[in-house]
Formats: C-alpha cells, structure tokens, sequence
C-alpha cells in the first residue's frame, strides 16, 4: 500500500509537470519566432567608401506623372503610384526609360485600388500594390498588367490589422501591425490563416518618462518594410535604426545609427530612415537625420551587405525622398519641392 501511494504521487505530480511543460510549450511555439538577434553600431564616419553621384532629370517622365509617391524595380520595369489620377500607377521600360503608360484601375471593385499607398516585388516575378483605404494587396503578373491591363489575385488583411507596409513571399502575406505592437512582423496565408509572429519592437520607452507607453511604442511602430525574397527590412524612420530579418534562418540583425536616439525633446518630431531598396547584394537606405519635416528630400544613402557591414555612403547631389536601385547600376528617385526641378524623378548611375 505505502509502494502504491508513493506512485500515486509520482504519477500526480510527473502529470502536473507535464502539464507545465506543455503550456510553456504553447507559449513558445513555433508560431512565433525571436530567434538570433545582433546589433551593430555604426557612425557616418565608419564608412571609408564615399560615393558622389550627379543627378540625371528625366523630364519626360516627370511631364507625364501628376503625382507619385512610392515606386518599385521589377523585371527592367519602373513602376510608380498615382495618386491623383482614374489610374493606380505608370510603366517605365527601364534603362531607356520609355514611358509606358498608366495602368491599375482606381475603385472598389475587385482588383480595383482606392490608395495605391505601397508598391512592391511578389512572388513569381509579379508586381504587388498594398491599398492602404482597402486594407487589400492585389497582384499583377506583368505581361498580363502591360497588355490587358489584368490583375491576377487581390487578399485582404485581417481583420483589425492596420500596416503601413505588406510583402509577399511564398505565399504568405508579411506585415507590420500598429495595433499590435507586440511584434516586429506578422505573416500569415494568402487565405488568412495560420498567423505568425517574429521578434519584439526595441523597447526605447525608459528614455521618454514623459510619453506614455503607448505613446513611445506608436511611433517605434512606424516602420517601412520592404524584402527581397526571404530577406526582409524594416527602415524606422522616428529612431535611427534598421532592421534585416533573414527567414529562412530566423534571423535578426539591427543597424543602429548614425545618430543616438533623439532627445525627449525631438522625440516622434525628428525624422531618420525613409525608402530602402535590397539588391541581390546590398542593401541601400536613405537617411533624412532631420527635424524639418516640411523639406522631403534626403541626399544621403548608406549601403550595407545582407549581413549587415557598412559598404559605402552615397552622397546625391539632388535629394530624393523615395528610390529604387536598378541591378546595382542606376538609382531612380522621386524629389519634391526641388529648387531646380520641383517634382520630378530622377536617375543617378552608380
């Protein structure tokens, strides 16, 4: 009888045991990831290389785009968005820089856009706009978008979910979430399901006593992402860092710099990175590192290799405020509010 009790007691308590371990195994499954994360520093002075590139002005693009605000390389093609036309975006064959013309439908119907706010590289070689009003991604294959003026697929965001920026990538949508900072990046199928979640937002908040949580983690939130295939960026234009996040290996790199973190004073006023662009070598990010934030334009990039090591600075002789790089040769650009050429895109070769 004493051998029984005493594995009875064994057994109660190996049970509750196994229990723990499975709710701690629930918590940290696999559908959250914050494997493998490095920080490197960095200074403006760290990069040797400097790089001072003129500006070549593509008027005859300029006269045809009323206004742009976001532009993507896919394929030899520049697209750009339009805000304010019955058309979502225009068509540039690229390096001639021929115009294409204007194609996307605006509306709310299917595969219609309301905001063309994002513009990115989709699975298979297509073309991808994020809808921002819509909360909607709708993807084009090329051929078909240049000569029927076709869309292929559109998805939906889930409910609740409110990003500034949406990838796609073996089919799976990738995401930033405002209401949900519990998270850098959110994923989930084309269909909706199976969501994910990988890594934490930096926790800035002990430097700004007089914000609130809430406050502090809004603006950390606000972030640009951009990828190429399994290499994802986060560019955080209130704090002065980058983000590389490798999934295929579940990895995490931040760049920190050139600046410290702003001051309480300059806090969620001072503006750092805007537009990035990765190539199948490097990635280039464009940096305001500034307060004024009616001047839209920056002149300064910073490349780095996918692993994170400072390459070169690029100095432009006209700022830009949104850009692309073309097969590491050509850098296309959007300025506004240009002295010379007021809105215009322009075009520099590496």
């Amino acid at each position: 009888m004493r051998l029984a009790g005493f594995t009875k007691d064994v057994m109660k308590k190996i049970l509750v045991l196994s229990l723990a371990a499975l709710l701690i195994a629930c918590r940290e499954s696999p559908e959250h990831s914050s494997m493998g994360s490095d920080t490197i520093t960095f200074s403006d002075g760290d990069f040797k290389l400097v790089d001072s590139l003129e500006v070549q002005a593509l008027d005859h693009l300029s006269d045809s785009i009323y206004h742009s605000a976001t532009l993507t390389i896919i394929r030899g093609y520049l697209f750009l968005n339009e805000v304010k036309s019955d058309f979502a975006l225009h068509a540039v064959k690229i390096p001639e820089d021929a115009y294409l013309g204007k194609f996307g439908k605006k509306g709310e119907g299917p595969g219609e856009i309301g905001v063309p706010w994002k513009l990115f590289y989709s699975d298979e070689g297509g073309l991808g706009i994020f809808d921002i009003e819509q909360r909607k991604v709708v993807e084009y294959d090329i051929d078909s978008l240049l000569v029927h003026n076709h869309f292929k697929n559109e998805y939906k965001l889930g409910l609740g979910v409110s990003s500034n920026g949406v990838a796609l990538y073996d089919k799976r949508l990738y995401y930033t979430d405002q209401n949900n900072l519990q998270h850098r990046l959110y994923s989930e199928s084309l269909n909706g399901s199976g969501i994910k979640s990988f890594g934490k937002l930096s926790q800035v908040g002990t430097r700004y006593a007089n914000f609130s949580d809430g406050e502090v983690m809004e603006a950390v939130s606000h972030a640009k992402l951009v990828n190429n295939k399994s290499l994802f960026v986060l560019a955080y234009y209130n704090i002065p860092l980058l983000e590389i996040f490798d999934s295929e290996k579940e990895k995490w790199i931040s760049l920190s710099g050139p600046e410290d973190l702003p001051s309480p004073q300059e806090f969620n006023r001072k503006m750092f990175f805007g537009s990035v662009s990765i190539s199948d070598k490097y990635i280039y990010a464009l940096y305001f590192g500034r307060e004024d934030y009616s001047i839209e334009n920056a002149d300064t990039i910073y490349v780095f290799t996918h692993s994170g090591e400072l390459v070169k600075k690029i100095e432009l002789n006209h700022g830009i405020f949104e850009f692309d790089v073309f097969e590491d040769q050509f850098i296309y650009g959007i300025t506004n509010h240009d002295q010379n050429f007021g809105y215009a895109v322009l075009k520099f070769e590496l």
